[in-house]
């Protein structure tokens, strides 16, 4: 019989690779409750740990363009968001 894996989210962080402000994003997303809390410590199970991963997998990466105080430059940055 397999023994169930719970996971923190410190121990998503480092498999995924993701960082722990996206992981709790995606949780509140998902509306996954923990498996068990144990000192203010949540724990996660590993089929939730799957579906965790694979949102973090699917969602969508677009370029983060920042403002930026010349004028020249604002204008490169604007015409950069108008092509998205």
């Amino acid at each position: 019989m397999k023994a169930n894996i719970d996971f923190t989210k410190k121990q998503m962080s480092d498999i995924t690779g993701y960082s722990i402000a996206a992981i709790n994003y995606k949780i509140s997303l998902l509306d996954i409750k923990p498996n068990r809390v144990f000192k203010g410590i949540s724990y996660y199970s590993d089929a939730d740990f799957k579906k965790i991963s694979v949102a973090l997998e699917v969602q969508k990466k677009a370029p983060i363009y920042y403002p930026i105080k010349t004028t020249e430059i604002f204008y490169i940055y604007e015409s950069k968001m108008n092509n998205l």
